[in-house]
């Protein structure tokens, strides 16, 4: 695995070194913006332009966090955090039409992306430098399921790495399948060697690992449930544990669609993310438990506070849950609390349309030094 040590960690090693949070929220049609977050108050600074380049709607921080990897129009680039905003180091393209998707490997050589429209994948390598070369696997699925207004066709929505592994795994919502693959780190390559059912309609979008790296849980967007699946042979193999409710049995259920997922630090704790398509102020968090293997227990779900929910993320430490509400053009922050369960702070930020967010921890200079 590359070492990076940059600035950043330099810093945060610092006793004399203050870190504060960076709030960064991707958007389809106006680049990315920048808050600051307040952990002691509970609050966010209003929302600034960093970046304006189209498609930036979904992204990911690597290198110490001191780059930026996002979807842009017709492929992928790379930014570096500089004191004047965010330079660009590369851009590549693509066979495809747009991705909705990207991830980075541990080693930080390779870049995944899931592209929707086209129900295909691709990898990009990556120079140590950050810069993104020339793609070296692009593969389309095949197939369909029983969801005849949106399984007809391939639709790949996500593709992860798995940890520890040289395996990756594609969701795709059009045919009900998380798709593995192999990837060679030496050239960023990809080989399909194989491919797990979820039960059918489902419509797997998005995924997160086990704390412990035994299971790889799977949202699916069309029953707005959970399918768990444990790894075994090194991340080559899925076996279908358990499928599970992520919406309390009195909530809505139709028109309701799940659209994010994400892990406690701690691993003991499940977030999830599901819309309201009517836009009735119906859309859902919800919070459920990990047991000791693996196993979810839906403890609540509670109000999202904005519409269309698309992405959500724990701030680090798991104090917040940051949530981009794409139909109400704002950014909304829920507390966490000790046990887990969500609490509404009232901490809300205009941003038009936005459809991902990650934080980073900017060093600063306590006062005196």
């Amino acid at each position: 695995m590359k070492r990076r040590i940059g600035i950043l960690a330099a810093l945060l090693g610092c006793g004399g070194a203050l870190a504060e949070t960076e709030v960064y929220i991707g958007t389809s049609k106006s680049g990315i913006y920048r808050a600051m977050l307040d952990e002691k108050s509970g609050t966010l600074s209003p929302a600034e332009q960093v970046l304006e380049v189209k498609e930036t709607g979904f992204f990911t921080l690597a290198m110490d966090e001191e780059m930026l990897f996002t979807t842009v129009e017709n492929g992928v680039a790379s930014f570096r955090f500089a004191e004047e905003g965010l330079k660009e180091v590369s851009r590549q393209k693509y066979p495809g039409g747009q991705l909705c998707f990207v991830a980075l490997d541990e080693s930080e050589e390779v870049l995944f992306g899931a592209d929707y429209g086209k129900g295909s994948v691709v990898s990009f390598p990556v120079a140590e430098d950050g810069s993104i070369q020339e793609y070296a696997g692009y593969l389309t699925h095949e197939g369909s399921s029983v969801n005849q207004k949106r399984q007809r066709k391939p639709h790949a929505h996500s593709f992860y790495p798995v940890p520890g592994s040289d395996f990756a795994y594609a969701l795709d919502l059009g045919t009900d399948e998380v798709v593995i693959y192999h990837f060679e780190r030496r050239d960023g390559s990809i080989e399909r060697v194989g491919e797990v059912k979820v039960p059918a309609g489902s419509g797997p979008r998005h995924g997160a690992f086990g704390s412990k790296g035994g299971n790889f849980y799977v949202l699916n967007e069309l029953t707005n449930t959970i399918s768990r699946f444990e790894l075994s042979e090194k991340g080559k193999r899925l076996t279908l544990r358990e499928t599970v409710s992520v919406l309390p049995a009195e909530a809505k259920q139709t028109r309701m669609t799940s659209s994010e997922i994400v892990l406690s630090e701690d691993g003991k704790h499940v977030y999830c993310a599901t819309r309201d398509l009517d836009k009735g102020g119906k859309s859902v968090l919800s919070h459920l438990t990990v047991g000791v293997e693996g196993q979810l227990t839906l403890e609540e779900g509670v109000s999202a506070r904005c519409e269309i929910p698309r992405n959500i993320r724990l701030t680090p430490g798991g104090k917040f849950l940051l949530v981009t509400g794409r139909a109400s053009n704002a950014l909304v922050m829920l507390k966490v609390e000790e046990n887990g369960a969500l609490k509404a702070t009232g901490a809300k930020i205009n941003v038009p349309g936005p459809t991902c967010v990650k934080c980073r921890k900017k060093p600063t200079l306590s006062s005196g030094q």
